[in-house]
């Protein structure tokens, strides 16, 4: 006799069937994906990947959700962000050494550094983008991955010189080839 738990699991599944049969296709398409997990976990319920990957699929079918509700258009979450694989900023703290941090992306509203994890900064601080300072603070932190929300509010003028350093900043990152860094320098100082 079945346990429990897989009957509940397949009734679950064919609800969530039966609710996304009038949904927008990737809508249906993620339903389908979880049932058929659901499906596979009752009869192997310790298969850890295929719980992980169900839960994706959940979390996906979730934001696939809140982009198709009817309450109307909503505001994104998240700016659009440019991300980098070579450059570097100055992370600077009143009374220290500046800290060295690699930037994975950056958008007008923040940005993701990497920094060593053993460097304790406080919640505020400035980052220093080629010579323009952006007053920020933390607010996440996992493992070398910092999340900074930048608190200053730029005007026009420094808005658009800001993008300006983030395009020249990639399109840098673009030309060159190798492993190095980009510090804090101009782009044209050979780095």
């Amino acid at each position: 006799m079945p346990s429990v738990a897989p009957i509940e699991q397949r009734k679950v599944c064919r609800e969530l069937l039966e609710w996304c049969q009038h949904r927008p296709l990737p809508v249906q398409r993620r339903c389908i994906t979880i049932a058929f997990n659901l499906t596979r976990l009752a009869d192997d319920p310790d298969n850890l990947k295929l719980r992980r990957e169900t839960m994706v699929h959940i979390a996906s079918l979730q934001t696939a959700l809140r982009g198709n509700n009817d309450l109307g258009q909503q505001q994104p979450t998240r700016a659009a962000r440019t991300r980098f694989q070579k450059w570097s900023v100055q992370i600077e703290v009143y009374g220290r050494k500046p800290v060295i941090a690699a930037v994975w992306d950056v958008s007008t509203s923040g940005a993701c550094l990497l920094v060593a994890p053993d460097v304790d900064l406080p919640t505020a601080l400035k980052i220093n983008f080629d010579n323009m300072l952006r007053h920020a603070e933390i607010v996440w932190r996992r493992w070398s991955f910092l999340g900074a929300r930048f608190t200053d509010q730029l005007d026009a003028h420094s808005s658009e010189q800001f993008e300006l350093i983030l395009k020249r900043a990639a399109d840098w990152e673009q030309s060159v080839i190798g492993s190095k860094f980009r510090t804090n320098g101009s782009p044209s100082a050979g780095h």
